[in-house]
């Protein structure tokens, strides 16, 4: 009998956990799953106006404060609900990039790490949001949502995944005053424009010709639709023109002449 308890306990142990994957499947899991999918990440730049420490000439911190207006990153998830939890990962590139600059090579490993939980009561009515200082530097944010309901804990129900931009410093070139709907140009990028260090000017030129080009073009090529229709169909309008207004003439004299007899 002794060696039979631990065998009904771990059948025990089977059963429930079998009733428990079970009473997950179906219309529950359904809905458990367009919970998760309707939670969204973005990202927008914001003002703050923070207090910083003045600095006499060297580089000696002042106890005088000044506050001064900076440009933000806001990182926000909506559509939360209470039958969700996520789990938030980070990937920062600070010390990665600071390293490259230093040693010419990265030494740390860039991987995500596990920051934090996010439960339904760390939100401001289903939207929990951030705000990020560091311009510098991208900073790659993995949500993992999971089901918060005790019959459903451990499932994953949907991967978001957003990188924090950082700010482009090739934005202040007079090039990119002149273009500033070029994609290169933009304030905040999420794509390394380091390649372009040598050839950046000449890229903008080269993309914001090929845009103005790509709008002659259109326009052009409208035109020439115009033109080659009535080209080619020109004649058949002319002839049917022609004929409707002799089909016009005829049924009036014949219409004149009935009546008149």
């Amino acid at each position: 009998m002794k060696k039979l308890f631990p065998l009904i306990i771990l059948s025990l142990f089977i059963t429930f956990n079998n009733v428990e994957a079970a009473s997950c499947n179906g219309k529950r899991l359904v809905e458990l799953q367009k919970e998760a999918n309707n939670v969204k990440a973005n990202y927008e730049v914001v003002k703050n106006t923070i207090t910083k420490h003045l600095y006499d000439y060297f580089n000696n911190e002042l106890p005088e404060t000044a506050e001064i207006e900076v440009k933000t990153i806001k990182i926000s998830l909506s559509n939360m609900t209470n039958n969700l939890l996520i789990v938030e990962s980070v990937k920062d590139y600070s010390t990665y990039d600071e390293e490259i600059v230093r040693y010419g090579s990265a030494k740390s490993e860039l991987a995500f790490k596990n920051e934090k939980t996010i439960n339904y009561k760390d939100t401001n009515n289903g939207v929990y949001s951030f705000v990020v200082e560091n311009i510098d530097n991208y900073i790659d944010y993995k949500y993992e949502i999971y089901s918060n309901v005790s019959d459903c804990d451990v499932t994953l129900l949907k991967t978001i995944s957003i990188r924090k931009p950082k700010y482009n410093r090739f934005s202040e070139e007079e090039i990119c005053k002149e273009n500033p709907k070029v994609n290169l140009c933009q304030e905040f990028i999420t794509n390394d424009l380091t390649y372009l260090e040598e050839n950046f000017i000449d890229a903008v030129k080269v993309r914001a010709k090929s845009k103005s080009n790509e709008m002659i073009n259109d326009n052009e090529n409208e035109e020439r639709k115009t033109l080659s229709f009535w080209d080619k169909n020109g004649k058949y309008f002319i002839i049917g023109g022609s004929l409707l207004t002799v089909g016009v003439i005829t049924y009036v004299v014949i219409t004149k002449r009935r009546s008149n007899i």
